[in-house]
C-alpha cells in the first residue's frame, strides 16, 4: 500500500472517525488504483467505524468504488463474489453500508447469485 495511503488509514484508524477531507483524499488516491488492496482498505474501514463517526460521502465512496470493483461487463465472478462475501461476513454482520452496496452491485448485474439475493431480503 502506499505511504500515504497506509498513513490515512491509520489516521482514521487512530482517531475511530472519517471526515469529509479524508473521503476526499481517499477518493483522490482511487482515481489512481484499485484494487483489492485499496477494496480491503474501504471493507475494513467501514467494519472499524460501524456505529462510530462517519462522514456522509464515505457511504457513496464505498458503495460505488466497491461495486465498481466486484462488477465487470454485468457479471461478478465467482471468485469476486466469493471474496466479498467472505469479506462482509468477517464481523459476523451485514450492515446498512454493506446492504446499500450490495444492492448497488444486484442492480448491476445481468444475473443475481441466489447467495446474494438471500442477504438482500
Amino acid at each position: 500500500m502506499r505511504q500515504e495511503l497506509q498513513d490515512l488509514k491509520e489516521h482514521i484508524y487512530q482517531d475511530g472517525e472519517i471526515s469529509e477531507s479524508e473521503v476526499k483524499l481517499l477518493g483522490d488516491y482511487f482515481k489512481a488504483k484499485f484494487d483489492e488492496e485499496e477494496a480491503r482498505l474501504l471493507l475494513n474501514l467501514n467494519n472499524i467505524l460501524s456505529g462510530g463517526e462517519m462522514a456522509a460521502s464515505f457511504a457513496d465512496l464505498y458503495v460505488n468504488s466497491l461495486a465498481g470493483y466486484v462488477v465487470k461487463d454485468g457479471r461478478i465472478s465467482d471468485a469476486h463474489w466469493a471474496w466479498l462475501y467472505q469479506e462482509l461476513h468477517d464481523d459476523h454482520q451485514v450492515d446498512a453500508i454493506e446492504k446499500r452496496l450490495l444492492a448497488e452491485i444486484a442492480s448491476r448485474l445481468k444475473e443475481v447469485p441466489a447467495s446474494m439475493a438471500a442477504l438482500l431480503k
